[in-house]
This record gives structure tokens, C-alpha cells and sequence, in this order.
């Protein structure tokens, strides 16, 4: 008997219609867990399925006595204590790439509504009035995306994504990685590299598209946000922590950014004190804010369930995890 343990509820399964084999004895669990209701949860299960951001630490790994594979339904897995998992040989798996599609999609729309100021004009529309907000477009204060210089941070499968959808509008499009791509991957897909400090100073719209790692955290704080352009906007679609709240809600109220557009916050959901939900209405005006839903389409749903089929099939069957982290 396949024993598994979901964080993951059964209702989602239903709603996009994948079905777990009926062989499998599958528990359900709340979202919210701490680690003793984890550990009596799956007591006597091999498998444990976890949304991307719920934590799993060392001590939570340390309850866990029978689990030998957590599989993640996102890409994410920087809420995973993936060392103290490698020492308990526990393997933790994700699923890669599964809805990178949508994340680039969802970050390309952010930078339109952004440049073109779509929500500030339908929350005016319904307050001022049809005629107000009109007026304030033709002040011209807007950007056309077609004319922007596009700085990518991350060249990964997003911010590839990112750059293909992009390749069209004929924008100029830059990027900036730890590891910089071929000359033949870059003419390809039509981006340029640039140092990280040139890329915030010189583009008029910066995307991250990073993972979440020591080195990435808070890479976008004072000092970087004091490099951008006063007509840039900024868009984060990957993780909360590489930005400091703090500094960007300081750079909002000064005016020193054209506005931001941001799927995640640190931490989610945020505290009803944090910076970036208690701005001024002049600063809140420039800041665009969706709940961490950028990946998530019926369609993306219905293939990383099914990825936490497949993955299990796999170990069942004595295969290797394409997509084993640790």
C-alpha cells in the first residue's frame, strides 16, 4: 500500500479532474501545520505533498520517521531545509518549469499595466469619474512598452520566457545572471548581458526572475533602488525576499520609482503592519499588487497535480526524479 500525506487538499484534484490511484491510501491535511501535527499526520507515510511555500525545517524533517520523498507542487523550494533533508535522505523534488509559462506571461502583463498605468485608471474611472482619468492620460505621462529598455534579473526558464514573449514588441532587452549564456543562446533569444549595477541604472522596467537563495535576498534594497531611473518600474514575480519592503516603500513614497508591480510579498500573507500595505495614497497609486497567483491557471493546476502523480509512479517503479533538488 502506497501511503501519502497531502497538504495539498483533495478538492483541488477534483476541480481539475486528476485522479489519484485508488490503490493509494492518501491522507489530507490542513495547510497549517506545525511539526507535531505534521509528524502524527504521517505517521506510517512514504510520500508528503507540500505546496512550494509551506515551510518544512530541520525539526520538521526530524518528526518526519517514515516519509523518504516530499514532492513540491511549484517550482519554489526555498521554504525546504534541503541540507538537513539530504542528511535524513529524504529526497525533496519540485516541479520545475511546470508553470513558467504562466509566471512569464503574468510578468509581461505586470509590466503593461505598469508603463500604461491600467489600474490606478480603473480605480480613478470608478471614483473621479470617465472623464478625470481620461484627462490624466493625455498628460502623457505613460510609457509604451515597445520603447523600453527591459532589464531581466534571472535568465532561467522564466526570464527566457520572459525575453521570448518580449521578442515581438520590439523593445530592447537586457539581462543579468550569475551565469552568463552562450553568445549563440544569447543572440537567439535576443537579449543583451549587462553588470548587474548597469542593468538597474540604464533599463526602464527591471523583472526578477531569480531564485531565492542567501545571495539573492534583499538584492533589491537602498542602493540598488537608488541606481534606478525615477521613470523606471519594478516587477517581481519570484520571491518576496529579494526585495527589501522597507527600502521600496521609502523609494514609493519619495517618488524615486515610477511604481512597482509585485505578485509576492515577505512574508505571505502579510501582517495587516507591513510596509508596503501602508502607504500613502500618492505612493499606494504606484504600487500594483497580486497575490501570489501569477503561475496559477486551470491549466498549470491540472499539470503540477498531475506532476505529483507522475513523480510517485516513478519512485514506486524504482526510477530517478528528473527534478530531485537534493
Amino acid at each position: 500500500m502506497v501511503k501519502i500525506t497531502s497538504a495539498v487538499p483533495k478538492s483541488l484534484f477534483d476541480t481539475y479532474t486528476v485522479t489519484i490511484p485508488a490503490a493509494w491510501d492518501v491522507t489530507f491535511i490542513p495547510r497549517e501545520y506545525t511539526a507535531e501535527s505534521l509528524a502524527a499526520a504521517c505517521a506510517g507515510a512514504s510520500f508528503l505533498w507540500l505546496y512550494s511555500i509551506q515551510p518544512l525545517t530541520a525539526p520538521m524533517l526530524q518528526s518526519l520517521t517514515t516519509v523518504k520523498n516530499v514532492m513540491l507542487l511549484g517550482a519554489g523550494f526555498d521554504r525546504v531545509d534541503l541540507a538537513a533533508a539530504r542528511a535524513m535522505h529524504i529526497t525533496v523534488s519540485n516541479n520545475r518549469g511546470v508553470n513558467g509559462d504562466e509566471v512569464a506571461e503574468w510578468a509581461v502583463g505586470m509590466m503593461i499595466t505598469g508603463l500604461r498605468d491600467y489600474a490606478r485608471f480603473d480605480r480613478e474611472r470608478r471614483t473621479d469619474g470617465y472623464r478625470a482619468a481620461a484627462r490624466r492620460h493625455a498628460a502623457g505621462t505613460h510609457h509604451a512598452l515597445h520603447a523600453s529598455k527591459i532589464g531581466l534579473v534571472g535568465m532561467g526558464s522564466i526570464g527566457r520566457g520572459v525575453a521570448e514573449r518580449l521578442a515581438g514588441w520590439g523593445c530592447e532587452i537586457y539581462y543579468h545572471s550569475r551565469h552568463r549564456l552562450p553568445p549563440d543562446a544569447e543572440a537567439a533569444t535576443g537579449v543583451r548581458y549587462l553588470p548587474f549595477d548597469e542593468l538597474l541604472s540604464s533599463c526602464d522596467v527591471i523583472s526578477l526572475h531569480t531564485p531565492l537563495t542567501p545571495e539573492t535576498r534583499h538584492m533589491i534594497a537602498a542602493p540598488q533602488l537608488a541606481l534606478m531611473k525615477p521613470t523606471a518600474y519594478l516587477v517581481n514575480t519570484a520571491r518576496g525576499e529579494l526585495i527589501d519592503d522597507e527600502a521600496l516603500a521609502t523609494a514609493l513614497e519619495n517618488g524615486k520609482l515610477l511604481g512597482a508591480a509585485l505578485d509576492v510579498l515577505s512574508p505571505e500573507p502579510p501582517e495587516a503592519d507591513h510596509p508596503l500595505l501602508n502607504l500613502s495614497p500618492a505612493a499606494a497609486a504606484r504600487l500594483t499588487l497580486s497575490p501570489h497567483v501569477g503561475g496559477t491557471t486551470a491549466e498549470s493546476y491540472r499539470k503540477m497535480l498531475s506532476g505529483f502523480i507522475a513523480q510517485t509512479k516513478l519512485v514506486i517503479a524504482g526510477q530517478p526524479l528528473p527534478n530531485a533538488l537534493n
